[in-house]
């Protein structure tokens, strides 16, 4: 997703990308459901500015930063503005798995575990200053 532009991801393998596996660029309309990401040669999901939400118990975010970059995650979250979303019951640990580099999940933004509404239920990561 870019700059106004939406998507939404509905049972898909996004493997060996040759930098992230999912991009979100200042956009908040994304979904991505039952999807797996993976060997993502950077991070397997990526949101700089925007939000993406997550479900299905189908959804992995595994093996990804390939290159080693200890900037990238598995779930990554680059600025302030950055939210990820997991649907409940969806975990950190039950979707983003083995990632490389910096580790499962990380960055600037908002991680959070969110109800059926999006309301947030459990905070996995605080939002930071961008410096």
């Amino acid at each position: 997703g870019y700059q106004g532009m939406s998507f939404h991801l509905f049972h898909l393998k996004i493997e060996k990308s040759e930098r992230c596996g999912v991009v979100v660029e200042g956009t908040k309309r994304n979904t991505m459901s039952n999807c797996q990401v993976s060997h993502s040669k950077w991070s397997g999901v990526y949101v700089n500015g925007g939000l993406i939400t997550i479900n299905g118990s189908g959804t992995s975010i595994h093996n990804n930063v390939t290159g080693g970059s200890s900037f990238c995650y598995g779930l990554h979250t680059n600025t302030s503005s950055s939210s990820i979303h997991l649907v409940s019951p969806l975990t950190k640990e039950s979707v983003s798995i083995n990632n490389g580099g910096g580790g499962n999940y990380g960055g600037k933004g908002l991680i959070a575990i969110v109800d059926n509404e999006g309301t947030i239920v459990t905070t996995i990561q605080e939002a930071s200053d961008d410096y």
